[in-house]
C-alpha cells in the first residue's frame, strides 16, 4: 500500500482526519482551540501510541492489546523515558 503513491497519500490524509477528530474531542474537553499546538501535539502523541501498540501486537501474538495501550499511555504520562 505504501508503494503506491496515491494510496500512501490517501492513508496520510485519513491519518490527518483522525488526528483532527481526536483534537476536536480534546478541545471540547479542555476548552482549548482545536488548532492549539498543545492539543495537536497531545492528540498526535496518543494517536502515535495507539499505532505503535497495533504494530507491536501484530508482531507479538501473546501481547494483550488493552494492557499495551495502558502501558503506552503510562509511558506518555511519564515523559517517554527511554532508558531504564
Amino acid at each position: 500500500m505504501l508503494s503506491v503513491p496515491e494510496l500512501h497519500a490517501a492513508l496520510l490524509l485519513q491519518l490527518n482526519d483522525t488526528l483532527k477528530l481526536f483534537a476536536a474531542i480534546v478541545s471540547e474537553r479542555t476548552g482549548h482551540p482545536e488548532n492549539d499546538f498543545e492539543v495537536l501535539t497531545f492528540s498526535g502523541a496518543v494517536l502515535g501510541a495507539v499505532m505503535s501498540v497495533q504494530l507491536y501486537c501484530l508482531e507479538h501474538d501473546d501481547a494483550n492489546f488493552f494492557d499495551k495501550i495502558d502501558e503506552a499511555l503510562a509511558q506518555l504520562d511519564t515523559g517517554l523515558l527511554l532508558g531504564k
